[in-house]
């Protein structure tokens, strides 16, 4: 937790280097956060909100989480039209694909087991969504890596999201209505600080061109 839990990673991250550990295209580094209000409507929100910064997050990644099973891409149109009204069979079909009810919701376990399917989407909310996971978000797209520097970037990358998607409800909510349609930059620029904005945001556009794209502004 805290400036402890960075500096903790960064022990590893070098302790592990130092020990010659070796990551290849099948490792991912999944991060999972806690400590927010993980309710319905906080559910609906992260969801349409990674759904507006897909295409951003994914000009990150390298080919190998391209596609890649373990980290897929969000369902677009069901998310679409996804509301507070239909999210019991839009929201359960995410969550543990059948319909939330008494026999399926928060104080069960989760019907899939542990390493259910719907676990694998580069967003995964199953873990607080039954009484089976823990209390986190996970986000699971960033490919392995000993580097703590780009460990530590996406780690506050995703504490950004977790951030935006608790205090711009609205922002998000009209979001597909907006001429300017939401991007990773104004995240990040509502999140963090003057000085950790440009660290993160100027990784982010680095590691967007080594892939040959542009990220929007």
């Amino acid at each position: 937790q805290g400036n402890k839990g960075v500096l903790q990673l960064k022990s590893i991250c070098n302790m592990l280097t130092n020990h010659d550990a070796k990551v290849d295209r099948k490792c991912g580094v999944h991060v999972h956060v806690g400590g927010a209000e993980f309710n319905r409507r906080f559910s609906i929100i992260m969801l349409k909100l990674c759904l507006d910064i897909e295409s951003d997050i994914y000009k990150l990644l390298p080919e190998s989480r391209q596609g890649n099973t373990y980290c897929k891409k969000l369902p677009k149109q069901l998310i679409e039209r996804m509301n507070f009204h239909n999210y019991k069979e839009t929201l359960g079909e995410i969550i543990q694909n059948c319909v939330i009810s008494r026999e399926y919701n928060k104080k069960k376990g989760h019907p899939g087991g542990h390493y259910n399917g719907q676990r694998y989407y580069w967003v995964n909310i199953t873990n607080y969504s039954t009484a089976t996971g823990s209390n986190t978000i996970e986000f699971r797209p960033h490919s392995g890596s000993l580097d703590f520097k780009k460990i530590y970037n996406w780690l506050l990358i995703c504490m950004s999201i977790v951030k935006f998607a608790e205090n711009r409800q609205r922002r998000i909510w009209t979001s597909s209505m907006s001429k300017h349609p939401i991007t990773l930059r104004e995240v990040l620029k509502y999140s963090l600080n003057q000085k950790l904005f440009n660290q993160v945001f100027e990784y982010c556009v680095n590691r967007a061109n080594r892939f040959g794209n542009t990220l929007h502004l």
